[in-house]
């Protein structure tokens, strides 16, 4: 692997890591000859989503009704009495 350090990225990089952003920095950094704290910087700087996006939690548009069961669910689960 070729050590691109201080180099400029090309057009062909940034399009290469904006086409799989969904990679990790490290996998990235392979095919490109950079390291992992370079391909980071540059997803930052360009707004590039990082691999990890996808393991954050996602929130759930749920009616009212579905939320009430879901707590009185959970409360029975963990043994917990709910008041009212």
């Amino acid at each position: 692997m070729n050590n691109r350090s201080g180099m400029r990225w090309t057009e062909d990089e940034v399009n290469y890591l904006k086409r799989n952003y969904q990679f990790s920095d490290t996998k990235i950094g392979e095919k490109l000859g950079r390291s992992r704290s370079a391909v980071n910087s540059k997803r930052q700087e360009l707004g590039v989503p990082s691999d990890k996006w996808e393991r954050l939690f996602k929130p759930e548009f749920l009616t009212e009704e579905e939320k009430v069961y879901r707590i009185v669910k959970k409360a029975a689960e963990m043994r917990v009495r709910l008041l009212g």
